[in-house]
């Protein structure tokens, strides 16, 4: 936690240290920090939040969402969030999304053209336009 007007910090987050009032990456392997989408194990390993999910403690406390997911607070826990992961056929830049399995997600099987998949969103984006082929 920093102060913004001190430029201080005072905690940081797991796989920080604080020195000298700043929070600086470990550079360990067992404790340096995980890549968005992922949480520290109790093995100290990195494994994958839920689906949608970009910030997280456990497979289950999501506490913040991948860009352009749609986001609702965890029903009786106001600092948990579920990320939607909702897929839906022709839309939002889905040709074809996958069948679902009980209990888990199911996301786009296969984007439209001029869209890429964002296996972290767990959604198609549109593609920038220098890098769609043309057939000519």
């Amino acid at each position: 936690m920093c102060s913004a007007s001190l430029a201080t910090c005072e905690k940081c987050f797991t796989g920080y240290n604080l020195t000298n009032n700043t929070c600086m990456v470990m550079t360990d392997a067992a404790t340096k920090p995980c890549a968005s989408g992922y949480f520290k194990n109790a093995e100290s390993k990195c494994t994958a939040c839920k689906g949608g999910c970009k910030s997280c403690t456990t497979a289950d406390n999501c506490f913040q969402c991948q860009k352009g997911v749609k986001w609702s607070a965890t029903k009786n826990d106001a600092c948990t969030f579920d990320c939607d992961t909702t897929c839906v056929d022709n839309q939002d830049g889905v040709f074809k999304c996958s069948t679902p399995k009980e209990g888990e997600v199911n996301p786009p099987e296969a984007c439209a053209l001029g869209w890429q998949y964002n296996g972290f969103a767990l959604r198609c984006e549109r593609t920038a336009p220098g890098q769609v082929c043309n057939s000519t």
